[in-house]
């Protein structure tokens, strides 16, 4: 089995470690106050309520996505155990890749080889077996996914604290786990779910039998999280907080009330397993089921979250370009990958262009084949979800740190962003990297599988 730690693959959304950093105006370029909304989109679509992909169509297209170079895993299907020495292998890997580089801890100082060895000793790698077991669990609250087992931050630039090296993605509440391996205190286990691998701090897991994991993700009856953060309380009364689920989270349905969702809800016993609660939310926060696969419902969720601030690796929290990518396609049930260049490689590709093309080829190509709503812009390490196209500009809507600007300076300029925006393709216009549309590899339409 290999084992996919996505070390510096999450930058999409500009990370640059030498840098100028401006404010950006509150209207971006060549856009206005009416395109912010979902409506001023949707009223451009023909039939915007037309269903792109019924469920058992979508439930071919995510098996096609599991299938298609392992870009997701059904953790239920593991073998029961997993090859050591692979798994030795991709722990010094990643612990390797962090020691080459120049990464400042919060205080300011550089990570010494003193601090890396801790690490290495913490990550156990003596006690891990020839063929190692795997355990099963459920995520009990949200919690951050590791590259390394610490809570401490490492930075390519000192200071730079909205880009944490270590982060490798973010869990929310009932989100299955395979467990692999286990930090020498215990306080850490290295956990699989079905779009990463990393650590996970124990204390936020709880223990269980595969057989009750796989009941807890049986989807017969369920609501889906279609707002960008649900509240979840333990009583009717939503007086008493638990946690909160992000835009895309599915929870087991228990019953429905005329305001509230009963949901079922992990918690974790004393001794580390699994006991489940009854959790609520409110009806306005979720879908009972799916929503319908149309352009309107995609628009619709993706506007939810303008706006919302930026997150590398789901920092805070929060959400990068393709967890936002991920959060919008789960809500009708599209199981997108983790990362935006995986995610360039699922559905149908509708077209895709050298470094050398012309931008008014490209924006041709985006004319004839882009559907809004449903298809995707990928540049490297970048992905964005298109709108429409306005005389004749396209637009997407996504979520940068920041972009490029023309500057005389020998540092780049960047305008920092830091949340879910709308703009045309001609951010960046005029820096050393280009613009959105002159970076732009490929277009995917998400109606179809990936090689029709």
């Amino acid at each position: 089995m290999i084992i996919a730690i996505f070390l510096n693959t999450l930058n999409g959304c500009c990370h640059i470690p030498n840098r100028l950093e401006l404010r950006a105006p509150s209207v971006l370029p060549h856009t206005t106050r009416q395109m912010k909304t979902a409506g001023f989109w949707i009223e451009k679509i023909a039939e915007p309520d037309r269903v792109v992909l019924n469920p058992q169509a979508i439930d071919a297209f995510n098996t096609h996505t599991q299938d298609q170079g392992k870009l997701i895993t059904d953790i239920t299907r593991l073998q029961p155990a997993v090859k050591g020495a692979e798994l030795v292998a991709d722990f010094r890997e990643s612990l390797n890749s962090m020691r080459r580089q120049p990464l400042f801890l919060a205080s300011g100082k550089k990570a010494s080889g003193e601090f890396f060895d801790r690490l290495a000793e913490l990550m156990n790698v003596d006690a891990v077996l020839e063929e190692a077991s795997v355990r099963y669990g459920l995520v009990v609250h949200y919690t951050d996914q590791r590259i390394l087992p610490t809570t401490d931050a490492l930075m390519a630039r000192e200071g730079d604290v909205d880009f944490d090296e270590l982060q490798n993605s973010s869990l929310d509440v009932g989100e299955p786990v395979a467990i692999l391996h286990q930090s020498r205190d215990g306080r850490w286990l290295y956990c699989e779910t079905r779009l990463t691998q990393g650590w996970v701090q124990a204390q936020d897991i709880a223990v269980a039998d595969i057989s009750d994991v796989k009941r807890y993700a049986a989807r017969d009856h369920f609501v889906v999280v279609t707002s960008a953060k649900a509240d979840i309380f333990l009583d009717r009364q939503l007086t008493r907080y638990y946690d909160y689920a992000r835009m895309g989270m599915v929870l087991p349905l228990l019953s429905e009330h005329d305001q509230t969702v009963e949901v079922a809800i992990p918690t974790r016993n004393p001794e580390g397993t699994l006991a489940e609660v009854s959790g609520y939310l409110t009806r306005r926060d979720i879908s009972v089921g799916f929503l319908p696969y149309t352009q309107r419902n995609m628009i619709d969720q993706a506007f939810k979250l303008l706006n919302s601030p930026y997150g590398w690796g789901g920092m805070y929290g929060e959400q990068d370009c393709s967890r936002f990518v991920q959060e919008v396609f789960s809500t009708v049930g599209i199981v997108m990958p983790r990362n935006s260049g995986q995610q360039a490689q699922v559905g149908v590709l509708a077209a895709s262009f050298s470094a050398q093309e012309g931008t008014e080829a490209k924006s041709a190509a985006l004319r004839n084949t882009a559907i809004p709503g449903i298809t995707t812009f990928y540049m490297k390490g970048h992905i964005m979800l298109y709108l429409g196209s306005v005389e004749g500009r396209p637009y997407a809507i996504h979520a940068p740190w920041g972009y490029r600007e023309e500057s005389s300076s020998a540092k780049e300029a960047i305008r920092v962003l830091n949340r879910v925006v709308v703009s045309d393709l001609s951010l960046g216009e005029g820096s050393r990297k280009g613009s959105l549309l002159e970076r732009l590899l490929s277009v995917r339409r998400v109606d179809g599988l990936a090689g029709e």
